[in-house]
């Protein structure tokens, strides 16, 4: 078996936005998530209190049936599909 190199998942700070904004030039991610400018709003946002789970009581996500990783995550995270219609943006 060949071993696989570890992942190590850091904080997304502003000082790695030249590493990361390439990324999103992918016809695939820029799809999925958008261009090479949203890392820069998804920075803005932080403090804003997007991302706060207090009185919290309906946590949801939005996954693309072929985006078997982005599905994969959401259901080991514990969230059940609550629909099999596509939503708006299909």
């Amino acid at each position: 078996m060949v071993a696989r190199p570890a992942v190590v998942l850091r904080p997304f700070i502003g000082d790695l936005l030249a590493v990361v904004q390439p990324w999103f030039h992918h016809p695939e991610v820029s799809r999925r998530l958008g261009g090479p400018d949203w890392p820069a709003r998804a920075l803005d946002l932080l403090g804003a209190g997007i991302g706060e789970v207090a009185d919290v009581v309906v946590f949801g996500a939005g996954t693309e049936p072929d985006n078997v990783a982005s599905v994969r995550c959401a259901t080991v995270a514990g969230l059940i599909p609550d629909t099999t219609v596509p939503d708006w943006e299909e």
